[in-house]
């Protein structure tokens, strides 16, 4: 599918966040979600902390007004009761209640790797072992058997330098939030990933840590409904230092930024949200987490040019969805490692664009016209859409996505694999219909 960028700006200059170490890991003890929130300035003991995290009850709405009279002496007809108000959301005043559920899923990473160095001729090659750290989320989780499958950064288990084929470290090491320290490490296996969406899977098998621990998988939410100005909270492990927590907001919904290839030369493309919360080195790999600890992103770069402050970027949560569904796809159903991406031949551009409110979210969100510009003749488009078409909604399963972004179905069918059926509903001539695709294993090719 190609798609026209016309509304997106593009942002120079951002690093890759992972750090490279040379030694042995430090052992860390890290404070729990109570202890954050009294540095943070809550007072009172960890039970009173707690019910502060539960919202407030909404209030009921008030009796509607009796009917008028009617005519010849019949009473009017009561009016109706108001309806009783919504419970409030369950989340505290600050960082702390999405604090306290996103150190649940967090892990640290830290990646280790060999390679040979030759400082001339006749002398014997010089091997040096070496680590990138960074921070990952557990997308998965069977606590029975000790499973788990992990979301991180490519670059944090990537390095051009590395003696092995792939350059994609072969021992990989995990923590949970305050268990830094050996006997606690978890080893995990890289499953598959792409460095052009940054992404890679790890596989955690049969851990006695993860089956004796308090943890979660993460809830992710429709990042194409998360609004500018939402709280934003990064869990991760910057400078290797052990897992911490640091909030903000999202500064923009979703833009596009040049970001340096691992490979050490030249850049890769990708569709970032940005981010006011502090992310420094390390924070590579972790969840960034809304209000309600629930994920919506994955951290991945920052900028580092002077001048400019507080410029982090992470990964949008339907992306980081489409991206590792089809990953764990590949290495469980097809026995591949990789990502691999669907063509259908249709072009999509944007028409129309605006900015609505919607007065019970108190949110802004962009709204954007997509119709279809072009149909790829011998595509699994061709006969089936036109020029023009509206595209409104996509599902496959249990996965519905309104389109309201220009890049809502190019996520979508990032996601899908060989079999699915795609139903698209459009508008055609100011009618309402829907059309399908059913996707062909001719129709993919993988992704770097």
């Amino acid at each position: 599918m190609n798609i026209s960028k016309k509304a997106f700006s593009k942002t120079l200059c951002v690093l890759l966040t992972a750090v490279l170490l040379v030694g042995t890991l430090a052992s860390c003890m890290g404070e729990s979600a109570y202890d954050i929130a009294v540095r943070n300035g809550f007072e009172g003991d960890e039970e009173e902390w707690l019910e502060s995290l539960r919202g407030d009850n909404g209030k009921d709405g008030k009796d509607g007004k009796d009917g008028i009279n009617g005519e010849n002496g019949k009473d009017g007809v009561d009016g109706k009761d108001g309806k009783d108000g919504k419970d409030g959301l369950s989340v505290g005043n600050d960082a702390s209640a999405a604090a306290s559920i996103g150190l649940r899923s967090a892990v640290s990473v830290f990646s280790f790797f060999e390679k040979t160095e030759y400082a001339g001729y006749g002398r014997e090659p010089n091997v040096t072992t070496y680590t990138s750290a960074g921070a990952g989320v557990i997308y998965k989780l069977d606590k029975s058997k000790g499973d788990a499958y992990i979301i991180t950064n490519y670059h944090v288990v990537y390095d051009k330098s590395s003696n092995t084929s792939d350059k994609i470290s072969k021992d990989i090491k995990l923590y949970l939030y305050g268990q830094h320290y050996d006997e606690k490490e978890i080893s995990a296996q890289f499953i598959g990933g792409s460095m052009n969406y940054d992404i890679a899977i790890l596989k955690v098998s049969g851990s006695e840590v993860l089956k004796n621990s308090d943890v979660l998988a993460v809830t992710l939410v429709d990042s194409d409904r998360v609004a500018a100005g939402s709280m934003a909270v990064a869990v991760g492990n910057p400078e290797s230092g052990g897992i911490s927590v640091t909030s903000g907001v999202i500064s923009v919904d979703s833009e596009y930024v040049d970001i340096a290839s691992p490979k050490g030369s030249g850049t890769i493309e990708m569709r970032v949200m940005r981010i006011d919360t502090p992310v420094n080195h390390g924070n590579s790999g972790g969840g960034l987490f809304d209000a309600n600890g629930r994920l919506i992103g994955i951290v991945n770069a920052k900028t580092e040019k002077e001048g400019i402050d507080d410029f982090g970027y992470a990964i949008p949560a339907n992306v980081v969805y489409a991206a590792t569904e089809n990953i764990i796809h590949n290495y469980e159903k097809a026995g591949r490692s990789g990502l691999y991406k669907a063509t259908i031949g249709m072009g999509i551009q944007l028409t129309d664009s605006s900015a609505v409110f919607d007065p019970e979210k108190m949110q802004t969100l962009i709204c954007d016209n997509i119709v279809v510009s072009e149909v790829t003749a011998g595509s699994a488009s061709d006969g089936v859409f036109k020029a023009g078409d509206k595209l409104i909604s996509m599902s496959c399963g249990d996965l519905t996505r309104d389109v309201r972004r220009l890049f809502t179905p190019i996520d979508f069918i990032l996601a899908l694999s060989e079999g699915d059926e795609i139903t698209f509903k459009i508008e055609r001539d100011g009618e309402i219909i829907t059309l399908s695709i059913v996707l062909k294993a001719e129709y993919f090719s993988k992704i770097a």
